[in-house]
């Protein structure tokens, strides 16, 4: 007979069943997170996630400096959205809704924990790919749709001077 094991202070009823365990969570206390709909999940889908108007903007300066890039490189982690490979700089640029700017993010209206969760865990996602190309070696600079041109120009020149 599997041994039953109660976790106190979870949040949503499930059964986990390991050999000669069986785990029960009582998780009725966290409010209720509603799913996408299937429409909204069309939507997300059809984001642009490369070519997008800040990205391109990106690319006009980096090629005004001189410097050779490749984009989207998907062998490398997080697919950098460009990558100055005689540099080994990595540029990300972040939409603000999609990676939680503090200066412009508003949750939507609708659904806000889902969206908060959502953003945090692509938040986490972006540190965790950041730091993985730094432990290879490739420095990483991330960019913000928000940022202009000079911002973005005096950024860029600084790590490469660094590099």
């Amino acid at each position: 007979m599997a041994e039953v094991l109660v976790l106190p202070d979870v949040s949503v009823r499930s059964e986990v069943t390991f050999p000669m365990v069986s785990i029960i969570v009582n998780m009725a206390r966290r409010p209720r997170i509603a799913l996408p709909t299937a429409e909204v999940s069309s939507r997300m889908r059809n984001v642009a996630t490369s070519g997008t108007v800040p990205e391109l903007r990106v690319r006009r300066i980096v090629r005004s400096l001189g410097v050779r890039y490749t984009s989207r490189t998907d062998e490398l982690p997080g697919r950098p959205d460009l990558f100055l490979p005689r540099h080994r700089i990595a540029v990300f640029v972040h939409g603000c809704f999609w990676h939680g700017c503090r200066r412009c993010f508003v949750p939507p209206k609708r659904n806000r924990a889902w969206w908060r969760d959502k953003i945090a865990c692509t938040q986490r996602r972006d540190r965790r790919k950041s730091h993985q190309l730094r432990q290879l070696g490739i420095s990483t600079i991330t960019l913000w749709e928000h940022d202009d041109v000079e911002r973005i120009r005096r950024r860029l020149v600084s790590k490469l001077r660094r590099s």
